[in-house]
């Protein structure tokens, strides 16, 4: 997975049959004078997917969800949630 503030790309790979899925995802837009730390914006990112797959989401939309809590949290200053 690739990620950047113009979106992301996903590499779905299956094995038994040996083919790629790509999939891609528009990031969120944040103006540039509200982002004030990027550190963990990856990491919460993957944490968004994550939490969309794992409660059966589809791939696009586990990469919208990714994308709006690394929104979120390139707009404060460390990694937190309140």
């Amino acid at each position: 997975m690739s990620m950047d503030k113009n979106g992301s790309i996903c590499d779905e790979y299956t094995f038994e049959n040996s083919q790629h899925n790509l999939f891609t995802a528009p990031s969120q837009k944040v103006e540039d004078s509200a982002v004030v730390d990027t550190c963990c914006a990856g990491d919460t990112f993957v944490g968004g997917f994550l939490f969309g797959y794992l409660n059966e989401k589809s791939i696009e939309e586990s990469m919208a969800q990714g994308h709006m809590t690394a929104s979120k949290i390139i707009q404060k200053i460390g990694c937190y949630f309140e």
